[in-house]
């Protein structure tokens, strides 16, 4: 009778083990259902689920059904895949059932839940997994017609800004170019320089120096952009110069005023303010920096 207990128990502790353990007999079980997290009106989504069981059961046949309910989508299409990956208990075999579905109103939306057959050979009795209903909230979408006015409103926007950008960068580096290759460039880089290099709390004969070697500069950069022969010439001498060279008149008016305004700050240095000698300098700098092909801020990084 002692055995006879003992070996009960013996069979029940067994039982027990190996209902504990990852049991090699496991069936199928669905182990998830994937929708995206927003669906949008007349946006198609794929509905995904997931059956997984122990690989070392083999394979298993499966059939689902075609008249699954949808209520407010259209079924598209549906398929399966199968596979086998390393879980944390070991091989396991995964199948997959797809669903491409199109929302048709905003609103909720279901997947009425639905059985999926399995048995394991041929001529064994069927088993069923149940599927759960599926609710989701359906959000309103962007009509197509809005979608495609808005995508070509945007690629208006951006193809000629490209095109712009672009054109701009190679007319950059051309400039660029010729600024660092035309020794003319250097000459008006140079002299902008010395303009703009301007240091407050002058002396009236500081200022008087400072204006002569403005005037000297300005004539460097007259002969150089019009390619007059460096030498010392009076005022009339060069606008007669200019003259016989044809250039447009309204560029001899601005050189005459430039040349006049600063002679009579030669003469009134004494009393000269601040704003005044600012202006004729600023005055300078827009005309030189007029003959430089980079920009204004530029052209200091190619000076040789």
């Amino acid at each position: 009778m002692a055995q006879i207990v003992k070996r009960t128990a013996l069979y029940i502790l067994l039982f027990l083990v190996l209902a504990c353990l990852p049991s090699a007999w496991a069936d199928p079980a669905l182990e998830g259902a994937q929708l995206p997290a927003d669906i949008y009106q007349d946006q198609k989504v794929e509905l995904k689920l997931t059956i997984e069981w122990p690989a070392s059961e083999g394979a298993y046949e499966f059939k689902s059904p075609d008249d699954i309910k949808f209520s407010n989508f259209q079924l598209l299409d549906h398929g399966q895949s199968q596979d086998t990956y390393s879980g944390s208990s070991g091989p396991t075999s995964r199948l997959a059932l797809t669903y491409q579905i199109m929302p048709i109103t905003a609103g909720q939306g279901m997947v009425s839940s639905f059985e999926v057959r399995y048995r394991k050979s041929r001529g064994s009795s069927w088993n069923k997994i149940r599927t759960p209903n599926i609710l989701v909230d359906i959000k309103p979408g962007l009509p197509i017609k809005m979608i495609l006015i808005l995508t070509s409103i945007t690629l208006a926007i951006i193809i000629p800004f490209a095109l712009w950008l672009f054109r701009s960068s190679a007319v950059e580096k051309e400039h660029e170019k010729k600024f660092q290759n035309d020794p003319k460039q250097q000459v008006y880089a140079n002299a902008a320089l010395k303009f703009d290099d301007f240091i407050s709390g002058y002396n009236a004969t500081a200022l008087k120096t400072l204006l002569s070697e403005w005037s000297s500069e300005l004539l460097r950069v007259i002969f150089t952009c019009h390619d007059i022969p460096l030498h010392s010439a009076s005022r009339s001498e060069v606008l007669n110069e200019l003259a016989a060279k044809n250039i447009p008149e309204s560029e001899i008016e601005e050189i005459k005023t430039l040349f006049s305004n600063l002679e009579r700050l030669k003469f009134s240095a004494d009393s000269m303010t601040s704003s005044e000698l600012e202006g004729i300098r600023d005055t300078l700098l827009r005309y030189t920096r007029s003959k430089i092909v980079v920009g204004p801020s530029d052209f200091t990084n190619y000076l040789k």
